[in-house]
């Protein structure tokens, strides 16, 4: 009976996807609302399916890019994998994904990898029954849906403690917030970055769990590389930061990018953003601990591509364009790190919401380290979103002194920026932009013929949906 009910809700839900899809709708969320509705154990028969060989990636900060890299690493394997590429991270768009992807015939090597909202881990892990569980950071985020930051990591380890017996955590562990997460009897491998020479004394940013979780003790640090992610002790209880078993080390610039290894193999990823560096190599652990062939992580590691919003170029109208998701303070600060050090920036369009996937509270803004900004000869700066005029107030607040803009609509501002030639410095265009506003700008700049830019002069541009949002 579970069998066939579990049949009838993938196929309901696929035939749902397929009208949704044609009426130009992205499909990531009711599809998967009514399959469950359908079938109240739809995760269980899924943990069934893919036993030993399912993925989850939760965390607050860079499960997307985790989610698809290690889905792309698979797949060169010679997987079948289904996922939530897109990022819709709760149960629905779990279950969504299967709706969408799921084949009935089974495959020698196939597994399913779903990156997964921190409060959703403790409800589908004793179903699914994942082989890998990854955990990439926690930071303060949408503080109006779950409230302090203590409760979120509290969620994620009830949700680790359901792991199976074989079940293994990779973890983050020069974040003491992540370390703290893991069970005591639970298998773990720890990733972090090994090169003294990125470690920072001091950290200027708002800096999140500076206690210790066990103790409550003050933590020391050696030095940080952001955040509260460093070198940690803690002199209450003696804890500190484990040596990473997967290790970036050797870290220098390349061009818009980073050169690194990854135990012995030579790394280039395409861009600057030290906190990318952690997701490649949370995916390389997850992709080890499936048995994913170290002939197949090697040349991966060669070129690596974020996509997909995060830290991704275009070209828009003859001008340059990076377009990159921002929603807390600690993400913001690394963005604006990338965006200063990136050449030939003329104009900077920061999106803020306030739509419930992005948090109803914008109050964060004010944690961002926006005084970066300070002195850094772009021509314009565009505010634009439900909360522009919030932005706006804070990006003077920086002491920004040069020519502001408010439009409230995105892709107006977008196109603003884009018609802007005046001047020598009318260069690349680098967009900031919220949740919410991230996939329709994309969209939209796509089918504008804002091809993607992958840096040997081809043109990768996906598969172009013209939804405005999720359904």
């Amino acid at each position: 009976m579970d069998r066939w009910r579990f049949r009838v809700a993938v196929w309901t839900g696929r035939i749902l996807s397929r009208l949704l899809r044609g009426l130009g709708r992205k499909a990531t969320t009711l599809p998967g609302v009514v399959a469950l509705r359908l079938d109240p154990r739809f995760f269980s028969s899924v943990g069934r399916r893919f036993r030993g060989r399912v993925v989850l990636i939760t965390g607050t900060n860079g499960k997307t890019t985790t989610n698809n890299l290690l889905s792309e690493w698979l797949g060169r394997d010679g997987w079948s994998v289904i996922s939530n590429r897109l990022g819709a991270n709760l149960a629905q768009g779990l279950a969504s994904a299967v709706v969408e992807q799921l084949s009935f015939r089974r495959r020698p090597k196939e597994a399913a990898v779903f990156e997964v909202d921190e409060a959703t881990v403790a409800k589908v892990v004793e179903e699914l029954k994942p082989k890998v569980v990854v955990v990439t950071n926690f930071f303060r985020d949408q503080m109006d849906r779950y409230g302090e930051l203590d409760r979120v990591v509290e969620l994620v380890a009830e949700g680790l403690k359901k792991l199976p017996e074989d079940g293994i955590c990779v973890v983050n562990g020069d974040d003491p917030l992540a370390h703290s997460a893991v069970p005591e009897n639970c298998a773990v491998r720890f990733f972090g970055v090994d090169d003294p020479s990125r470690l920072q004394p001091s950290c200027r940013e708002v800096r999140d769990g500076k206690f210790c979780r066990f103790c409550g003790h003050a933590l020391a640090y050696e030095g940080f590389f952001y955040g509260q992610i460093g070198v940690w002790s803690c002199p209450g209880c003696n804890r500190s930061r484990p040596r990473p078993s997967i290790a970036a080390r050797r870290l220098t610039e390349a061009g818009e990018g980073l050169d690194f290894e990854v135990e012995g193999w030579k790394a280039r990823l395409d861009s600057p953003g030290l906190y990318n560096v952690y997701n490649v190599l949370a995916a390389y652990g997850a992709a080890e601990a499936l048995g994913v062939s170290r002939d197949v992580l090697g040349p991966a590691l060669r070129r690596i591509r974020t996509g997909l919003g995060r830290v991704e170029r275009f070209t828009l109208g003859g001008r340059p364009l990076t377009l990159a998701l921002v929603k807390n303070p600690a993400g913001f600060n690394e963005q604006l790190k990338v965006l200063r050090s990136t050449p030939g920036v003329s104009d900077v369009v920061l999106v803020l919401n306030d739509l419930y996937a992005d948090g109803t509270d914008v109050s964060w803004i004010w944690d961002v380290e926006m005084e970066q900004l300070a002195g850094v000869p772009f021509e314009r700066i565009w505010c634009a979103g439900t909360r522009a005029e919030d932005m706006a107030v804070r990006v003077r607040y920086a002491e920004w002194s040069g020519e502001l803009r408010v439009i409230r609509e995105p892709r107006d501002a977008v196109e603003f920026a884009a018609a802007e030639k005046g001047g020598a410095t009318a260069g690349r265009i680098f967009v900031l932009t919220t949740y919410t506003s991230l996939y329709p700008l994309r969209d939209w700049i796509l089918e504008r013929g804002g091809v993607e830019d992958r840096g040997d002069g081809g043109d990768d541009r996906p598969f172009v949906s013209r939804s405005t949002g999720s359904v």
